[in-house]
């Protein structure tokens, strides 16, 4: 039978010093085994978690600075923008292929490829919208230049040739200056429609360019000379372009607000599961690292005090300082990790140790900078970008309203224009009806010269007493009666002369009262009787007798007419006092 026993205090001391070996040896093995375990963890929040966020991170920040690069680019049509598009677009890539590699569990590389299938679709979104971009501002720039030609050719070439003394000049001007207003409200609808897709401005598109062809139309159904058909040729080409040009850049405009809408939608789906998927998954492997570290480390700790209480003597000072240095670490961390998940960025972990825990503790310190610096620069992102938009718009509403002006002002010019055009036109038929009168009063008078000088030749050899001396002095007042209409027609074409004296008003109605064209009119008209009240004191005025004379009987002959059932016609001299100067017609000297 075997029996051990110790007999000297020397075997007991080897025996215990072999024994706290052993359990040393033990206590060391599980402590090396947990340690491992530990370090596991720490590996894990170190070199996986922190690169993992920060791919996180840099997707979301690229993808935004992707978005800000194409509203740039619709905005100014700067090719750095496209460049910055292009850098951001190879960024997200390099971060969505680390975000990939560093991926340790199923869900995370589910929500990766999930995000990359978005992003491809963003990223294709983009490139179609920069160039539907490109192709409408080419093709405003075209409606510009056509609309420009349109102007220059009405302005320079079509107006020069419109003969105004013709019938139809006026018509041809008016056409013309429609013509061009309605082509430059197109431009300027269109232009509007870019900023804002208003059903009203295709309306008025619709309408100008309606309005164009029915006035062109209008001009070509007048006389045309053979200039006035080439220019209206070359307007019509360039109308056709235009027209072309404008539906492009509506259907453009069309499809770009639909690509946008889809492009804003794929941005919020990456940034709903960058933000509100993935960060709280990997929030959650770094605190479940931590509390696999935290337990391993009390498991490790509890099996150490059962199994060797002493070596507590010996290894306890040393155990306990190592076992509760890494508990404070690990409980500052997870404190950490608390304060971040509820938004305070400014906790830092305090860092006591120089080993793994003290690196992680680094780490997660820059992880937590890195994150409120994304964040900060993510709300300025959005800040500058609201900020942009508002200035923007403000800037397109002061265009449009300085446009709107301009076009108002081109209207009114073009309408004086049109009343100085048609003050011309009667000045020019007025020249016109003098020259004939002219002509005639020409002829007359020299028919009218034997008429007028007869008369008192014939009364020169007559006796008083004669019974046809009465007749003969009515036909020589009549000629001269008829001398001085003729006087008038020559006035009128800025031939005759008048001569303004000093005479009695009472005497020329007198003598008009007393001539043949007043007993013939009453003659004709017996039912229409004249009276007279002559005032003897309204003393004398300066005048032409003729002319007073002539409007004596315009006013009588019209008072006459006014009378079809008869009446009493009152013929009335007083002295009167005007107060307000009463003027001819504007223009008519």
């Amino acid at each position: 039978m075997f029996s051990f026993r110790v007999s000297s205090i020397r075997q007991r001391l080897y025996l215990f010093l072999w024994m706290t070996i052993l359990l040393l040896a033990v206590n060391g093995a599980i402590y090396i085994f947990m340690g491992n375990n530990i370090v596991r963890s720490v590996h894990q929040v170190a070199e996986i978690q922190a690169p993992l966020e920060e791919a996180v991170l840099e997707m979301g920040i690229n993808a935004g600075e992707m978005a800000q690069a194409v509203l740039d680019y619709i905005r100014d049509y700067e090719e750095s923008d496209i460049e910055r598009l292009h850098d951001s677009q190879r960024d997200f890539e390099r971060y969505a292929m680390q975000f990939e590699q560093l991926a340790k569990t199923e869900e995370e590389s589910e929500l990766g490829r999930q995000v990359a299938n978005i992003y491809w679709n963003f990223k294709k979104l983009g490139d179609e919208i920069t160039s539907i971009s490109k192709r409408r501002r080419n093709d405003l720039l075209v409606f510009r230049k056509d609309v420009t030609a349109i102007d220059e050719l009405i302005d320079n070439k079509l107006q020069p040739s419109i003969d105004y003394s013709a019938t139809n000049g006026i018509i041809k001007l008016e056409a013309a200056l429609d013509m061009e207003i309605n082509i430059n409200e197109a431009f300027a609808a269109i232009e509007g429609y870019v900023l804002e897709r208003d059903p009203e401005l295709l309306k008025k598109i619709n309408d100008s360019e309606a309005d164009f062809i029915r006035y062109e139309r209008q001009y070509r159904r007048t006389h045309l000379s053979g200039d006035e058909v080439k220019w209206l040729n070359l307007i019509n080409e360039d109308f056709s372009e235009a027209v072309t040009a404008g539906n492009e850049i509506i259907a453009l405009t069309d499809k770009m607000h639909e690509k946008l809408e889809m492009f804003e939608n794929n941005l919020t789906e990456i940034g709903r599961i960058l933000d509100h998927e993935i960060q709280p998954l990997i929030h959650y492997d770094t605190q479940r690292a931590n509390s696999s570290a935290s337990e391993s480390s009390a498991f490790a700790l509890t099996t150490i005090i059962a199994t060797s209480l002493f070596a507590i003597i010996i290894l306890g000072t040393l155990v306990w300082l190592t076992v509760k240095g890494i508990i404070q670490s690990l409980r500052e961390l997870k404190f950490g990790i608390e304060q971040i998940d509820k938004g305070n960025f400014d906790y830092v972990v305090k860092v006591h140790r120089s080993d793994e825990l003290g690196a992680v503790s680094e780490a997660f310190n820059q992880m937590v900078v890195k994150r409120k610096h994304a964040e900060k620069n993510l709300l300025n992102y959005r800040q500058g970008l609201e900020e942009m938009v508002s200035k923007r718009t403000t800037e397109l509403s002061e265009a449009n309203e300085l446009l709107k002006n301009e076009i108002e002002e081109r209207v009114q010019v073009n309408q004086q224009s049109l009343e100085l055009q048609e003050q011309l036109e009667r000045a020019r038929r007025m020249e016109s009806m003098a020259i004939l009168a002219g002509g005639v009063a020409h002829d007359l008078n020299n028919m009218l010269g034997p008429l007028v000088g007869y008369p008192d030749l014939i009364l020169k050899k007559l006796p008083d007493d004669s019974p046809v001396r009465k007749q003969i002095m009515r036909m020589g007042k009549a000629a001269s009666e008829a001398a001085d209409v003729i006087q008038d027609l020559l006035t009128l074409a800025r031939r005759g002369r008048y001569e303004m004296k000093p005479l009695n008003l009472n005497t020329v109605l007198k003598e008009y009262l007393d001539s043949p064209s007043i007993e013939k009119l009453q003659a004709d008209r017996p039912e229409i009787g004249v009276e007279t009240y002559i005032d003897e004191e309204i003393g004398i005025i300066n005048g032409s007798a003729p002319h007073l004379s002539k409007v004596i009987m315009n006013l009588v002959v019209n008072a006459f007419d006014a009378m079809p059932d008869g009446g009493t016609l009152t013929v009335k001299t007083e002295r009167a006092e005007l107060k307000v100067l009463l003027n001819g017609y504007d223009g008519i000297e």
